[in-house]
């Protein structure tokens, strides 16, 4: 019961009475009931108002309560969204297409450097057809001075042997043969070596300018692979913990919100009171019996002060338990919101750096498109070339052939000359010739073994270069563009559930405090009621100093009765007119005074 109501027995007299008007002698005739109507209009307007301001302040509580459990499902459906956005089909598509193409980029790397190797090689294996070739021009060389001697030779015979003249002829035509195909071979030797330089200079200023790119770019991208592996459980686990902390928060202000209740019961009860009040009124115009009067008065005191005792209580409880809430509401959503905002944009960030660097591997890839198109003309120019090459060999080799028949026709020749002296000299021309034969078979040998390797290695070059060819090169930018395109979407739809976050737990948060500071402004509410207590206390006075419950006739009771809708307002009816209750109420029967107070 509250302490500032005046304590009131069940039947007896009202405790001592205070203040003039309560301690004068009790009012007689029509001045007195007109006095008594005056101070029931008193108590009826010290009723109402507290209680309109009750239904509207309590009404606001719970908009303001429901307001912040809608935005606890928005702050829950927020954490809940980022492992979803974290394990979309997109964003899983998106980390797939960065693993591949973070194996892409290894395979250029590895190629890359081996590639290095290959140029290196082709340009070893070629410098190596540097000695043959010399050894063939110091033969062809020697040709010529042979086919000078052997015309010297014949000379000696006159124009008596034609055939050794022919031999002459046909030596020196075998000789500018000879020579010109060498000649040949030295010009495409000449500018096999050119595009090789070439090819090894625009090698060396591509890895000059990038140097470890490549390599350093796979390993930043292993990194972040791993960082998102690491970012998808610590959003997941996030998630369920501020799944389970707002879900707290939620049931307390659903407790909360229940508790609201109290409002409307004793906004019902000072209702009845009201009521009650009116009936008293309607009776001081019938000339009611006094004793009546003061004990309808007296009753209504008594359900006053269990009103204004119960709301009392219970909003304070009320407004303790929303004020916990709102300061532990406080503590839980600014460090969730602190943690959220700190690992969402650790993660955005490591998705905007994820895009920053697909973008460096396009931009990487284009010129490495373009070194790959280079390197396939140089590639393709030296196949040609050494096919060219190789072409001017066979020539030569074709001429050695002719110069060996020569020479086995300059020895037949030899027997069928019978000076001595011009014959031994045509042998020896033979025998060189047969001697320079074999040595021009040695060089063109070597040549066109070194050629093979030499060919054998572009090959080699040319199956790596198509192991990344133009449309492999054109599948990772296009896979990398979509994937930048995902991870930034994702990047900024997470800083957006963290502006989210933060402004729903800011608002949550203000509402909480809101609504504490309105219920501890509702505590009172009650002293207007104390007005009213007051009033019928007067009113007690002055209709008699012995209320006596007996005096009040059947009709007015079942009036009475009639008003008192809940169990507690009914158990003190009975117990005040000292009817005995013939079973406690069941659990039914509580239900159903909650459903009558509800509707």
């Amino acid at each position: 019961m509250n302490q500032g109501a005046p304590a009131v027995s069940d039947r007896g007299n009202a405790a001592e009475p205070r203040g003039r008007e309560a301690t004068r002698p009790p009012v007689r005739g029509g001045a007195a009931l007109r006095y008594q109507d005056l101070l029931l209009r008193g108590v009826a307007n010290e009723l109402a108002r507290p209680r309109q301001a009750i239904e509207q302040s309590f009404l606001q509580m719970g908009d303001g309560l429901g307001n912040c459990v809608k935005l606890l499902e928005l702050l829950s459906a927020a954490h809940e969204a980022l492992p979803v956005e974290l394990s979309s089909a997109e964003f899983s598509t998106a980390a797939q297409t960065l693993v591949d193409i973070r194996d892409h980029v290894n395979a250029i790397a590895v190629s890359h450097a081996d590639e290095k190797d290959h140029v290196g090689l082709l340009a070893e294996m070629t410098a190596r057809v540097e000695q043959p070739m010399s050894d063939l021009r110091a033969t062809v060389r020697a040709i010529g001075q042979i086919s000078t001697n052997a015309r010297i030779v014949a000379a000696g015979f006159g124009a008596s042997n034609q055939d050794v003249t022919a031999f002459t002829s046909d030596m020196a035509s075998l000789a500018q043969k000879v020579n010109e195909a060498v000649d040949a071979f030295s010009l495409g030797y000449e500018r096999l070596s050119k595009r090789l330089t070439a090819a090894r200079l625009t090698n060396s200023t591509f890895v000059a300018r990038h140097g470890n790119t490549i390599a350093q770019i796979a390993k930043t991208l292993e990194s972040e692979l791993e960082t998102i592996a690491v970012f998808r459980k610590q959003v997941e686990s996030i998630a369920d913990e501020r799944a389970a902390t707002t879900s707290q928060i939620r049931s307390g202000i659903g407790r909360a919100i229940f508790a609201l209740q109290i409002g409307d019961i004793t906004r019902q009860r000072i209702e009845h009171v009201e009521k009650a009040c009116g009936l008293l009124r309607d009776r001081s115009h019938v000339q009611a019996s006094q004793e009546a009067m003061a004990a309808i008065g007296r009753l209504q005191l008594v359900q006053l002060d269990q009103a204004i005792g119960r709301f009392e209580g219970e909003v304070s409880d009320l407004a303790e338990n929303i004020n916990g809430l709102s300061k532990n509401a406080v503590a839980v959503l600014n460090d969730g919101s602190n943690e959220a905002q700190t690992l969402l944009s650790a993660g955005s960030e490591s998705l905007s750096r994820i895009a920053g660097e697909l973008r460096h591997i396009c931009s990487l890839l284009g010129e490495f498109e373009r070194a790959r198109v280079e390197q396939e003309r140089i590639v393709d120019d030296v196949t040609r070339s050494v096919a060219e090459m190789v072409g001017h060999l066979q020539s030569i080799r074709a001429i050695e052939q002719q110069i060996r028949m020569l020479s086995f026709n300059a020895t037949i020749q030899c027997c069928s000359v019978d000076d001595g002296e011009e014959g031994r000299g045509l042998g020896a021309v033979a025998q060189q010739l047969r001697e320079l034969s074999n040595q021009t078979v040695a060089a063109a040998s070597a040549i066109m073994a070194g050629l093979k390797r030499a060919d054998d290695q572009t090959q080699v070059l040319m199956d790596e270069r198509n192991a990344l060819d133009s449309q492999q090169i054109d599948a990772v930018r296009e896979g990398a563009a979509a994937a930048i395109g995902v991870f930034e979407r994702v990047a900024g739809r997470l800083r957006a559930s963290t502006e989210r976050i933060k402004t729903v737990g800011r608002r949550t948060v203000w509402l909480l405090g809101m609504t504490s500071q309105r219920v501890s402004d509702r505590q009172r509410i009650s002293n207007g009621w104390r007005l009213a207590h007051s009033k019928l206390e007067q009113f007690m006075a002055i209709a008699s100093d012995n209320p006596d419950p007996d005096a009040v006739e059947q009709g007015l009771r079942e009036e009475l009765r009639s008003v008192y809708t809940m169990e507690d307002e009914r158990r003190t009816y009975d117990e005040f007119f000292s009817i005995e209750s013939s079973a406690p109420a069941s659990a039914d029967q509580n239900s159903e005074d909650l459903d009558d107070m509800f509707l």
